[in-house]
């Protein structure tokens, strides 16, 4: 793990030690100490994963703003981190254990999350375009 690898983990650890679940289901609470005492690397695995789909909501949402063009500019130059440019910098060097799988984990998700968001961006325009042909119909 190197420095920057090092400094986005606490980063991301955080919240979580000044976070109180205020209502916890205690069903499911059991279930997942009972699944993390059979898979020693849950937790490990887990933080790894969520900054992940992090970083992957990140990204989709960089590429949400870009598809959108010019009007949301103003809102994405006081977002840095929706800058696609600075989240491929932040992947920098992957060397270590830590960044090779947190690397594994961005590239599949990533791949998951950008087809869905052209996806979604294909389907809100044919959502729009039967929207426009049935109100010009009705009146």
């Amino acid at each position: 793990m190197n420095r920057h690898e090092r400094d986005e983990l606490l980063q991301f650890l955080q919240p979580l030690l000044r976070a109180r679940a205020a209502d916890k289901d205690f069903a499911a609470e059991t279930l997942i100490l009972e699944q993390c005492a059979r898979q020693p690397d849950a937790l490990y695995l887990l933080v790894q994963r969520t900054m992940a789909l992090e970083k992957a909501l990140q990204a989709a949402q960089a590429k949400l703003a870009q598809e959108r063009g010019p009007v949301d500019a103003p809102a994405r130059a006081l977002d840095p981190a929706s800058d696609t440019s600075s989240a491929r910098e932040q992947a920098g060097d992957r060397s270590g254990a830590w960044g090779r799988g947190l690397l594994a984990q961005v590239t599949t998700i990533g791949a998951g999350v950008g087809l869905g968001v052209t996806a979604g961006v294909v389907a809100g325009g044919l959502l729009l375009d039967a929207a426009e042909d049935w109100f010009s119909d009705e009146l």
